[in-house]
């Protein structure tokens, strides 16, 4: 027995430790954007309250369908009576202990109450469809902005890289400038700035890599991912020719949004919700029918019969119908039906805002995409001018043609040129996805 319990006792130990050890090993991987998605939204608490939300609406509509159904109850009681009290089998007082068992059963259904259970169940379910278009809403809002983080961090490495390279020349030219210096052809202070710019162009390195890891913690963060786990990323080649511009008007991206996008019908379902509470509560104004039921029988132990018998010969049975007419409660029932217009003023200019930040949204993104369109072509030329322009002044640099601070001047314009050129080409790529997103096609790069 001993034997087998230290058996079990490591076999437990070694599951224990692989599970362990395949939960260490999730995060180190190579992550694609879709991978990044999908941890997202696994772990996204925003995501999770919405699926409660749902839950608890699920559970509203059950209750507001149970109000259709008769309720049904049953009570018991045994005591005793001590003292002059009359006795219910002979129904005459007496002096002497009585012990006494009821029991009785009650069941009521509503038959007419003005449309309220009706409207309150319509409401209820309306309310449960917003919140499942309420947690799509807030599953895009997630993926945009892991789109976003995942587009920064190939960004950053693209600027790191670009610091790198200009490191790299840095110091190709200090190799250079130094021998130029040891032959006499340049003067000392020129080995010196050259080495200043070198520590400059590490420091710009070393802004770039913290950058770069601010970005992919900036990631992991959105994704809900812990900071101490292993995070690479799948860098996909991008080229800025694959993704096109819509061709689109802004109104007709508008159009498409506001027939697809969850928010907006979240937002119309949510006038739908409060129509039908303001139908309920004008109900209050209704008289209620209702249809009742009930059975009763006693045991007493002065009878001469036995329990069962006296449960059987004691049972009276009661059929009763109930209206209630309202006459006036306290303005209550008014009360009730102006704050329910209010909140259906109130949901019809929350849709309106809705659409109106959308509108907004897409006339941003688009103006933004354009303009994004323009600064990489504008940056294309500039790049292209300024790695010639430091083609020369290198070539004029080795030959002593111009001072050092004139090299400088040409390598920093290419280096801000191509930084430009890198920005640019990924603030077009993300709103590009986001126009895409907004006719209805699926964010991939």
């Amino acid at each position: 027995m001993y034997k087998n319990k230290v058996f079990l006792g490591l076999v437990a130990a070694l599951l224990l430790g692989f599970s362990a050890k395949a939960q260490e090993q999730t995060y180190d991987k190579v992550w694609t954007l879709e991978e990044c998605l999908d941890f997202a939204m696994k772990n996204n608490l925003d995501v999770q309250r919405a699926e409660y939300e749902i839950k608890n609406n699920e559970v509203a509509v059950l209750q507001a369908k149970g109000q259709v159904l008769p309720t049904l109850s049953v009570n018991s009681s045994y005591g005793f009576r001590f003292g002059r009290s009359i006795n219910p089998i002979t129904n005459l007082f007496e002096e002497n202990r009585i012990g006494n068992f009821n029991l009785s059963g009650n069941s009521n259904v509503t038959l007419f109450a003005g449309r309220r259970i009706v409207n309150n169940i319509k409401q209820n379910q309306t309310t449960l469809e917003a919140s499942i278009y309420n947690l799509e809403a807030t599953e895009n809002n997630v993926m945009l902005s892991v789109v976003r983080a995942f587009l920064d961090v190939i960004l950053a490495e693209e600027q790191l890289k670009i610091a790198k390279k200009q490191l790299e020349t840095t110091s190709e030219q200090l190799v250079r400038t130094k021998y130029l210096v040891e032959a006499g052809s340049l003067p000392m202070s020129e080995l010196f700035d050259l080495q200043s710019q070198l520590a400059t162009n590490e420091v710009d390195v070393i802004n770039a890599e913290n950058a770069f890891g601010l970005n992919k913690l900036a990631l992991m963060q959105t994704m809900q991912m812990p900071a101490d786990q292993s995070f690479e990323l799948y860098i996909p080649e991008l080229e800025i020719e694959e993704f096109a511009l819509p061709e689109n008007s802004v109104r007709a991206v508008y159009n498409v949004a506001n027939e697809t996008l969850p928010q907006i019908k979240n937002a119309d379902l949510s006038i739908v919700s409060s129509e039908l509470a303001l139908k309920s509560a004008r109900g209050g104004y209704s008289p209620t029918l209702g249809f009742g039921a009930s059975m009763f029988t006693n045991y007493a132990d002065r009878a001469l019969a036995n329990f069962e018998e006296q449960l059987r010969n004691n049972q009276s049975t009661a059929l009763n119908m109930q209206l209630s007419i309202p006459i006036f409660n306290g303005l209550q029932t008014r009360g009730n039906v102006q704050r329910a217009k209010v909140n259906v003023e109130i949901a019809k200019l929350n849709a309106q805002d809705t659409r109106n930040v959308l509108r907004q949204e897409i006339e941003t993104v688009f103006g933004n995409a354009l303009a994004a369109a323009q600064t990489y072509q504008a940056s294309l030329k500039r790049v292209a001018s300024t790695e010639e322009s430091f083609r020369m002044a290198k070539e004029r640099y080795d030959i002593g043609d111009i001072n050092f601070v004139d090299y400088q001047v040409a390598q920093n314009n290419l280096f801000n040129a191509q930084v430009e050129l890198s920005r640019s080409k990924y603030q077009y790529i993300f709103r590009v996805k986001i126009l895409d997103f907004y006719l209805g096609n699926p964010i991939t790069l």
